[in-house]
């Protein structure tokens, strides 16, 4: 596998440029329209047959990931160097894309393409924690720090299983590795920033439902909706929850969580209102099953080889105006 990178962001119309080049060099593969590229990441498939993924576009990132023994790869390279592109320096994530931008997991015969560990792992070790420090503080001071009653926190790591099925339900997901106790008034994000670094490839860490206080252990409000969602139609259905007044974040492109600090929740409630989620159109039961399986709720919130993103806070007086 190897790298091409463009140093200039492409727009619409250099998009669809792009994707009639490379449809017209490179017939045999099948690219989608660049209207459609709604993931951070195009696909080249091969038509007729199951070959490996010879090409890749992460459009979001300027990189283009090639496979070195695609029979067109000569043809490949001289299009892509006629657009733009040259071949990829050593440690090619520049700081000017350390946001860690949207991306969406492609699982291929059950696993992340390789393309997607290399650049996890080139975003990974770019740099000192800073950059990872920070996100995770945009992230997470907001939502600890309002808690009520609040004394400590739980992190997981655990390893995603990305299925858009939306009743799909395996024994796989709900598995983790590892829980991270945390005490409020230690420094969270420094401390998950450590662990980050040191996790596998494919593991990600996720911010736990249970909360301690000073006599016991409550829940705090979770929600995972949808992948592939607008966020008008969120907005509205968390109008009529009642959830206004909350953390909304952007998992990734047309995907939102949403932390309910307001209140903590008993267990007996904690499970009544992940049934009542389980109803809801834009949830549907997988998720609430599955973290009613495990006991506590689970919300990534940190990137992984599948998703290079840190989940975002969106302000609720401008989603909600």
């Amino acid at each position: 596998m190897e790298f091409y990178e463009r140093e200039v962001d492409l727009n619409l119309s250099e998009r669809e440029e792009l994707h009639r080049e490379l449809s017209t060099a490179l017939p045999a593969l099948d690219f989608p329209n660049p209207l459609n590229w709604g993931w951070g990441r195009a696909y080249g498939e091969r038509k007729t047959t199951e070959r490996p993924l010879d090409l890749i576009l992460y459009y979001h990132l300027n990189i283009v990931a090639l496979n070195t023994e695609m029979p067109e790869r000569e043809k490949a390279i001289e299009t892509l160097q006629t657009l733009g592109y040259k071949i990829a320096k050593k440690g090619f994530i520049t700081p000017s894309i350390r946001q860690l931008p949207t991306s969406f997991a492609r699982i291929y015969d059950g696993h992340l393409h390789e393309a997607d560990k290399t650049i996890w792992e080139e975003l990974r070790k770019e740099g000192d924690n800073r950059e990872i420090i920070t996100q995770l503080e945009k992230l997470l001071i907001p939502i600890v720090t309002t808690i009520p009653g609040a004394r400590g926190f739980e992190f997981v790591v655990y390893t995603p299983v990305d299925n858009p099925a939306s009743d799909f339900i395996g024994p796989d997901y709900v598995n983790y590795d590892e829980i991270i106790p945390v005490s409020l008034g230690t420094d969270i994000p420094q401390i998950l920033a450590q662990k980050l670094k040191r996790l596998r490839t494919g593991q990600a860490i996720a911010i736990s439902s249970r909360v301690t206080t000073k006599k016991e252990t409550k829940h705090l409000p979770l929600i995972d909706f949808k992948s592939d969602v607008w966020l008008e139609d969120v907005v509205e259905q968390a109008k009529k929850l009642d959830l206004t007044e909350r953390f909304f974040a952007e998992s990734s492109e047309k995907a939102y969580h949403h932390y309910g600090s307001g209140r903590l929740l008993s267990r007996t409630r904690f499970l009544a209102e992940l049934e009542k989620l389980a109803k809801n159109e834009l949830v549907g039961e997988c998720w609430p099953n599955l973290q009613a399986h495990q006991g506590f709720s689970l919300l990534r919130i940190s990137p992984y080889a599948g998703k290079h993103s840190f989940p975002r806070i969106l302000k609720t007086d401008e989603i909600f105006q």
